[in-house]
């Protein structure tokens, strides 16, 4: 079957509608074994619109034209070097070009438009995305960056430093607070419970938790003059979450740890955008991939942590420009 010109076309666009238009223009990495690496690539843009696996009866050229996904670059990887044979298929740079109409404030529903039914599709990987201004924003952003983190601190140039209680759960209030002190005298500027903490466990809750690391920070600033941030893991039920950041204020926290990929983007978002909060929240991870699979076929760890336009984090900081970039 012959296919006009004009619908071949619905799914091409050259890399300036970026600057043009309101599109994000997201950045695939794919290492796939096919003869027609064009065809995948314009698949991929199909799946994540308007695409369906058989034609039905709400599909129209209008839709494809108004949200459907454009593929705007293409590039084959070279090998490692001429003199080395690989048996792995070639690798390919793929970038598309989805409206943005398409998108929400939801962080979720714009993971899901980047990297959703693709992600079980086979050795595929989203590595960047760039966000129009007029999306960025739509979103509040974060209360603090990383300007804001070193106000807070009273540290303008040095770098931060950053650890975590270790063992990693299983302490008590007593203990742990015993080693915040230690941390906080050995010139530490924010620490964290690691993910494996419970929020609030049978073996050390989280008010008691709260209060005593934080009588230990303001014994610290007596002696030294110096502040440090305690990161509370808050993760938890996602209907508990809210709460028990209230509950830390209540007992005096100067920051709050949320692990996203369990408990969901949009999760940090919501501390972020609620203006009883005005502590810093600090996103961390159990892993360096959202997904489990090959490092390939996942979401790498930078395209979340320095490109997300709604990225509440109290180190994150995203500068706009226009349309193409948000480096």
């Amino acid at each position: 079957m012959i296919r006009r010109l004009e619908e071949e076309n619905l799914t091409y666009a050259f890399p300036e509608v970026a600057f043009d238009e309101d599109y994000v223009i997201a950045t695939y990495q794919a290492r796939v074994k096919t003869s027609n690496i064009e065809r995948l690539a314009m698949a991929i843009a199909d799946e994540q619109t308007t695409g369906t696996w058989i034609k039905v009866g709400a599909d129209s050229l209008e839709k494809t034209r108004r949200f459907g996904a454009k593929l705007v670059a293409l590039y084959e990887v070279p090998d490692i070097g001429c003199d080395y044979l690989s048996d792995e298929p070639p690798m390919y740079l793929i970038q598309l070009a989805y409206p943005m109409h398409n998108f929400s404030t939801s962080m979720s529903t714009l993971m899901t438009i980047l990297f959703g039914n693709i992600s079980a599709s086979g050795m595929i990987r989203l590595i960047d995305a760039a966000f129009p201004r007029k999306m960025i924003e739509q979103f509040q952003g974060p209360k603090f960056g990383i300007q804001g983190l070193r106000e807070v601190l009273g540290v303008p140039e040095r770098p931060l430093l950053n650890a975590m209680i270790k063992p990693n759960t299983g302490w008590t209030a007593d203990e742990g607070a015993e080693l915040f002190y230690r941390a906080c005298r050995g010139g530490v500027d924010v620490i964290k419970d690691d993910e494996l903490m419970l929020a609030d466990g049978p073996f050390c809750p989280l008010e008691e938790r709260v209060r005593k690391f934080m009588a230990a920070e303001k014994r610290v600033y007596e002696e030294t003059g110096e502040h440090s941030l305690y990161a509370v893991n808050i993760s938890d039920e996602t209907a508990k979450v809210r709460d028990n950041a209230y509950r830390v204020l209540e007992r005096g926290g100067n920051c709050l740890m949320v692990n996203v990929y369990t408990t969901g983007f949009d999760t940090l978002k919501m501390l972020a955008d609620d203006p009883h909060i005005q502590v810093p929240s600090w996103p961390t991870s159990t892993s360096p991939e959202p997904w489990p699979g090959p490092p390939i076929r996942a979401l790498p760890r930078r395209c979340w942590w320095a490109r997300s336009p709604g990225w509440p984090a109290a180190t994150s900081r995203l500068t706009a420009t226009p349309s193409a970039s948000s480096r």
